[in-house]
């Protein structure tokens, strides 16, 4: 931003211009929308606010504000730790570092798990679901929300995740039935849970090792690498699961279980010689593999 420009020339439209060009030049893509995005939230408006009001000036204070978030927003932090929040499953989510934030592909995951999970409270009244790797506890915040027959357990290895995790299930007003617990599921559950679930969801790690330095760097640099990161073949956490899933699920309970793109022959591999039954695969909206439904060891799944 010009440094010599007088406060009164910097109207919204000429902000938003501006802002959209520099960052057109450096490669961001969806520049305005980035650029609206930024100033509606500076400004407490809605989008379409900023057209019915663009010849007005940005006040000094609103211009400092705006500039600082512009700076961190060029060097590439993630829109959505700008914000505070992001939308998902039709729901506003809080976002910040130490969270990864929630991708809009795994909301197929939540769609089919409300599927399974009103099935078996259709059944038995009730539903007990388990979310291994919660992060923001987008999965199951959203799951509670949408379904008050069921109980969940989010689990997430991550202290900073699940103070996330619970301002989110707070604000939803679910907490009563979302249970938090700090545990690396890769460990042996807890004894508690052993045989306690009806289903179990998850979108774990899958980036491999070696492109991790491919990734954008609102990714690489600022989301967390243990939310991210499946080891060399991508593949570590599924082996984790596939061997924890059958303690906690009760005999016959299902899974539902998200993976990256062209990993759904070496994922239901490592399920099946687990003992898990089924493997139908869900497309997402880019027709991509991205979601497997299987049923745990034992029992009758006709």
């Amino acid at each position: 931003m010009a440094e010599n420009a007088s406060i009164q020339g910097w109207t919204l439209l000429r902000m938003i211009q501006w802002s959209s060009d520099y960052l057109a030049t450096r490669g961001f893509e969806n520049s305005r929308l980035l650029s609206e995005r930024l100033l509606a939230h500076v400004l407490e408006l809605r989008r379409v606010d900023l057209y019915l009001q663009f010849d007005r000036p940005l006040t000094p204070a609103e211009l400092a504000h705006y500039k600082q978030l512009f700076l961190r927003l060029v060097a590439h932090e993630p829109l959505q730790y700008l914000l505070g929040e992001t939308e998902f499953m039709s729901l506003p989510f809080a976002v910040g570092p130490g969270v990864l934030i929630p991708r809009p592909e795994t909301e197929l995951l939540v769609e089919k798990a409300l599927e399974r999970a009103r099935a078996v409270a259709a059944r038995e009244g009730m539903v007990r679901i388990i979310d291994l790797g919660t992060g923001t506890g987008c999965i199951a915040v959203s799951l509670a929300k949408n379904m008050p027959e069921a109980s969940l357990v989010a689990v997430d290895l991550s202290a900073a995740a699940l103070e996330w995790a619970e301002r989110n299930s707070a604000a939803h007003g679910v907490s009563s039935r979302v249970e938090l617990v700090e545990h690396d599921f890769r460990n042996s559950p807890l004894s508690a849970w052993r045989g306690g679930f009806d289903l179990a969801v998850s979108n774990p790690p899958y980036i491999r090792s070696g492109d991790w330095a491919g990734l954008a760097a609102e990714i690489r640099d600022h989301e967390p690498r243990e939310a991210l990161l499946g080891g060399e073949d991508g593949l570590d956490a599924y082996r984790s699961l596939a061997q924890m899933l059958p303690m906690l699920l009760k005999t016959g309970g299902e899974a539902l279980i998200e993976f990256g793109d062209g990993m759904s022959a070496a994922v239901v591999a490592i399920f099946k010689q687990a003992g898990f039954a089924g493997a139908e695969f869900f497309r997402d909206l880019a027709g991509r593999e991205r979601l497997v439904h299987l049923f745990s060891p034992g029992g009758d799944h006709e």
